[in-house]
């Protein structure tokens, strides 16, 4: 994600940090480079430094100055500069959340339906290739929730094998216990496993 800042006023630099976060300025646009990976931030200032060289290095090609300008506005923009992951043809896309009762592992009728639901995707895709990840609420010890979390990956992973689903098409079945809570979910939305498509055969 990149972020285009409008500025009031600047003054000529190539490239500048503000804080610790690296930024470029076009014209009057502020580009920050906000939770990009240092090779992603690498390519875009080879990018700006060759879009100087087109426009012939002109003064205002980059222009920005520390202390210089003031935000009026922030456009948010998408950036896509590495090649999405490849799709094969029966491979399904899968995000589906199953969630237990308090210090339980045992798939209730909702449950049950879900892993229903995936069983059936994955015998449409049979090339797909998941992942089950267990969590917990905040409550317990940390050694006892981790337990409880790869229990609860693993009774989904067994339902699913149940109900038809290739083992070899799931690749793993993982508890993280609560060392992964979000805040903004309640209890039991935090007692949960993940089941996800990461792939195709």
């Amino acid at each position: 994600m990149v972020e285009l800042v409008d500025t009031l006023d600047s003054s000529p630099s190539a490239f500048m940090r503000t804080g610790s976060t690296p930024v470029i300025a076009t014209n009057n646009q502020l580009l920050t480079l906000k939770g990009l990976e240092m090779k992603t931030i690498v390519k875009l200032v080879l990018v700006a430094v060759l879009a100087i060289g087109l426009a012939g290095c002109g003064s205002n090609a980059f222009v920005c100055q520390p202390g210089s300008y003031h935000t009026k506005n922030i456009i948010t923009v998408d950036l896509q500069l590495d090649p999405a992951p490849e799709i094969l043809p029966n491979a399904a896309m899968i995000k589906e959340k199953v969630l237990f009762a308090f210090d339980s592992y045992k798939l209730d009728a909702e449950a049950e339906s879900i892993v229903e639901k995936v069983a059936g995707l994955m015998k449409a895709h049979p090339d797909t290739i998941l992942a089950l990840k267990g969590y917990t609420d905040k409550y317990g010890a940390e050694d006892y929730n981790i337990k409880l979390s790869l229990n609860r990956a693993e009774a989904v992973y067994a339902s699913l094998v149940a109900k038809g689903v290739p083992a070899d098409s799931i690749k793993s079945a993982e508890g993280f216990g609560k060392t992964q809570l979000i805040p903004n979910l309640t209890n039991r939305e935090n007692r949960r496993v993940l089941i996800l498509s990461i792939g195709g055969k």
